[in-house]
């Protein structure tokens, strides 16, 4: 029973952080193309 709710509990904190990371990038696309001159 502990097993599974850490299971899931580690299931929706990773799918947070690629929510996230999906975000993450999606702002930095947006700053690249809107600034090209930047390293």
């Amino acid at each position: 029973m502990m097993m599974s709710a850490t299971n899931l509990t580690t299931e929706k904190l990773f799918d947070r952080i690629s929510e996230l990371l999906d975000y993450h990038d999606l702002q930095l696309s947006r700053v690249f193309l809107d600034n090209p001159r930047l390293p």
